[in-house]
């Protein structure tokens, strides 16, 4: 299932493209395309030009946003695993292929997800995900992991459809995190697999929304919050074991973001950002990286008048 809004042809050539390339056929696959209402585009006559009739085109009556558009998708699958492939990312060769024989394998999984490479905007690798396991099977001390912080792009993960319809669709309110929430939401009542080999891509580019966004006050509140949320289907115990980390990734991701302002010389920006944040890192390992950039963002502006 694959959702989009205003996609970039190219883009969805190739996630399309590539999921053709494993296609077992109608009996077996069910490809379709969920439009969510895109403005000034034909969505329909882009699928038909790159796949024919072989994928189904369905479009929402109004834009239903990002988790809309995902339950959407949900609600019109007809195969017993679900995957919501993003119009900007992809499948590499033989991942349903290897998901096929996990599943078989181990018939009590809920849900899983394989190890996935991250791209550019021309597609060029720039990261890979850790490596959780050497073989595919099921992730014993995911619960843990997850519960630490968000490790799964979702091109590379398939969920079971009777998953879904126990556990409801994915939450409108936490838009940065919704997905960490429902792999949360899954691990806390059932059981996730892992498959080694990489097996999708997740692409970052300008103009998607999370990258436009990334370095805002207001996603990294929604991300620390969510975080929460997603975090609170554990128990306490599980929770307060992982906070540090927790805390610690969120710092991480802080910094980087924060780091990204100074050096494109938005300083006011980088300022707020650190600031807006301060009690929150002051308990982390990062308490001497916020002061030391946050120095270095106070005096810059009177290193360059000096110079």
């Amino acid at each position: 299932m694959l959702p989009t809004y205003r996609p970039d042809e190219r883009y969805l050539r190739q996630a399309l493209e590539s999921v053709l390339q494993q296609d077992a056929g109608p009996e077996q696959m069910h490809i379709e395309v969920v439009d969510d209402c895109s403005p000034n585009a034909d969505v329909g006559d882009m699928v038909h030009s790159i796949a024919g009739d072989r994928v189904k085109i369905s479009k929402t009556p109004r834009n239903n946003g990002l988790a809309g558009c995902w339950n959407t998708c949900i609600g019109r699958s007809r195969g017993e695993w679900v995957h919501i492939l993003h119009q900007d990312d992809w499948v590499l060769p033989e991942f349903y292929a290897r998901f096929e024989s996990l599943i078989r394998n181990a018939p009590e999984l809920d849900a899983a997800y394989a190890r996935h490479f991250f791209a550019d905007a021309d597609g060029h690798w720039i990261a890979i995900s850790p490596l959780e396991m050497r073989a595919a099977g099921e992730l014993k001390e995911f619960n843990k992991m997850i519960a630490t912080w968000q490790r799964i792009q979702c091109a590379s993960a398939v969920v079971k459809r009777s998953t879904y319809e126990r556990l409801g669709g994915y939450r409108s309110d936490l838009p940065f995190v919704l997905d960490w929430e429902m792999w949360c939401r899954i691990a806390a009542s059932g059981h996730w697999g892992y498959v080694p080999e990489p097996g999708a891509a997740y692409r970052s580019h300008p103009q998607s929304e999370t990258e436009r966004l990334r370095g805002s006050g207001k996603m990294l509140e929604d991300v620390l919050a969510g975080g929460r949320e997603a975090r609170a289907h554990f128990p306490r115990a599980l929770q307060e074991q992982t906070e540090p980390a927790y805390m610690d990734q969120f710092a991480k991701d802080l910094m980087k973001a924060a780091s990204a302002l100074y050096v494109n010389g938005s300083l006011k920006d980088a300022g707020s950002l650190l600031d807006g944040f301060r009690k929150e890192i002051m308990g982390t390992k990062h308490r001497q990286d916020w002061l030391w950039l946050r120095l270095r963002v106070f005096i810059k502006p009177f290193r360059s008048q000096k110079n």
